[in-house]
């Protein structure tokens, strides 16, 4: 006769124990990698709550280039630039976004000449972003537009 012997009481409650001390950690991970990205864009939107621009002046010395004033007003924390998207009358706007990088102070002033990336350009959106811990660009969720003359050569 053969003796069938089976695991015992207490290796089966150690391993049951094991399982769901693994199972715990598993979904602790998932959960803490969910609340720190989440904390990473909350902090994002809660800066450019306090940052306010607006295109003070916009030449364009032909169809395609423009010089651009963006003025800051007071309030936020440093910016790591701006993003520029271009529009023109007919709604064609310009396929990539012009970088103005670098930080405009409060109540301060950036002068960029850009290329527009489209003919005759008659609207401007400005995105402001902040760099996050890791040096990436993180952009505001709103966007300031102004209208201007384009160019009239």
């Amino acid at each position: 006769m053969i003796h069938k012997k089976g695991l015992s009481t207490i290796v089966t409650t150690l391993i049951i124990i094991l399982l769901v001390l693994v199972a715990i950690g598993i979904v602790w991970v998932v959960i803490m990698n969910v609340v720190e990205d989440s904390t990473g864009q909350i902090n994002t939107n809660t800066k450019c709550l306090s940052v306010s621009l607006e295109a003070s002046s916009v030449v364009c010395s032909n169809e395609t280039t423009c010089n651009i004033s963006i003025y800051r007003k007071p309030g936020g924390d440093a910016l790591e630039g701006v993003k520029l998207i271009f529009e023109n009358a007919a709604g064609d706007r310009s396929l990539t976004a012009v970088d103005v990088s670098g930080n405009i102070a409060e109540l301060g002033t950036s002068k960029s000449e850009v290329n527009t990336g489209i003919s005759n350009a008659t609207k401007v959106e400005m995105t402001p972003y902040f760099a996050d811990e890791s040096g990436n660009e993180n952009l505001c969720p709103e966007a300031t537009s102004s209208s201007f003359d384009g160019f009239s050569g």
